[in-house]
């Protein structure tokens, strides 16, 4: 008998927009209630998409989306003349050093990524992004502070997730064009913004969401439909005995219960940072296989799903990738449909958010490809991340 497979999908919706027009499969009643779940739960930015829900729905089968090509992960170094604009800037470029408190993020906590774009012809393209921990309380503060975000699991259980605005600053370098005619080289920038991230729902990191995904996965029991369920509004009596079932079958605990419905919050906090990144969003649209006209004008707009599917989850080695300690990782691949079709392939490596790396909620890699063109992706791999240094007396 096949495994079965999990399913989570995450639905998002315009701010301004109503009850999607086509049936999605098994939808919560309180899917069309965007605008009251965006105002009573947390706040979200007017141009945004507004994650509503998420839930598992187990399946023996999934489509024909290809799996991701991990061999595009294998870690690539930044190019010389990025690393000699970083030495420039006293930018780290090494050293994850060893996780520390839960929860800690002070002054001058740091991590630094790689962004790399892969073009046809072997062109390829860096960018450096830096992150710092800044000192003094962020905007949100006192009636601006966003409240926490509360979900039901199947189950019944009530998950609440707390918000905890810290101010960051984020400086971008590049691009840098590693092979290519002099012609296509861009003059780089150096750019900062700061920004306040959300440290308590990065806390919640996606490596225990995966590690339990990865166990139900290699659980055969059967029928599962729907029994991983989570929404803003308490579940049916059907619902609730359904999950009850299969929770008691996975011995699922109430850490991964509350792990798996953190998925939401986590993926949402961490596009603070994508969306910050300079020039990060005009990279992905160069993988993200863009919808047609009329494509648009018969959904009345665009419909964004992520899908994540549990055959292709699974352990990373991060020895390989010159980690100390081999921290325990996961591969965590979604597939971004727009209007239904197959838009984007993305896989996370995640770790622990313990710190150094809670600023980036344990997010430690990403593979993004292009539907149908092996030769165009983007890698995103963090390469340090390091506590503050204590001033001298």
């Amino acid at each position: 008998m096949l495994p079965t497979l999990f399913r989570v999908v995450i639905w998002f919706y315009q701010i301004r927009s109503t009850c999607a027009t086509r049936k999605l499969p098994r939808a919560p009643a309180s899917a069309g209630r965007a605008s009251e779940l965006s105002h009573a739960s947390w706040p979200c930015r007017q141009r945004a998409a507004l994650v509503l829900l998420a839930f598992l729905v187990a399946s023996s089968s999934f489509g024909a989306e290809p799996g991701p090509d991990l061999s595009k992960l294998t870690p690539v170094p930044p190019c010389p003349a990025l690393v000699a604009a970083a030495q420039a800037r006293d930018i780290p470029l090494d050293e994850i050093e060893p996780s520390g408190e839960p929860g800690r993020f002070k002054p001058g906590d740091s991590c630094t990524g790689l962004v790399t774009l892969y073009e046809k012809g072997g062109r390829k393209t860096q960018w450096l992004f830096h992150l710092t921990a800044l000192a003094g309380a962020p905007k949100e503060t006192g009636r601006n502070t966003p409240g926490p975000l509360v979900l039901y699991s199947g189950r019944s259980n009530r998950l609440e997730y707390t918000a905890a605005p810290a101010r960051v600053q984020l400086r971008t370098l590049g691009p840098y064009v590693e092979s290519g005619t002099s012609r296509d080289r861009a003059k780089p920038k150096d750019e900062s913004v700061s920004f306040s991230l959300n440290k308590g729902f990065l806390g919640i990191g996606l490596d225990l969401a995966a590690a339990t995904i990865c166990r139900a996965e290699q659980t055969n029991a059967g029928d599962l439909d729907g029994a991983f369920w989570f929404s803003p509004d308490p579940p049916n009596s059907g619902v609730v005995a359904k999950a009850r079932k299969t929770a008691e079958t996975l011995q699922l605990s109430l850490d991964e219960e509350r792990a798996l419905g953190g998925v939401v919050p986590a993926l949402f906090s961490y596009g603070d940072i994508i969306e910050h990144t300079k020039g990060l969003q005009d990279i992905m649209l160069k993988v993200v296989e863009k919808p047609s006209i009329w494509s648009v004008v018969g959904h009345l707009g665009v419909r964004v799903n992520l899908i994540l599917d549990s055959k292709d989850f699974g352990r990373e080695d991060l020895a390989s990738w010159g980690w100390n300690g081999n921290p325990p990782a996961y591969q965590f691949p979604m597939f971004m449909q727009i209007n239904g079709r197959l838009a984007l392939t993305v896989t996370l490596v995640v770790t622990s958010p313990r710190p150094p790396l809670l600023a980036c909620g344990g997010i430690v890699g990403m593979l993004a490809e292009k539907p149908g063109d092996n030769s165009t992706y983007v890698t995103w791999r963090i390469i340090s991340a390091r506590y503050g240094r204590e001033p001298h007396q």
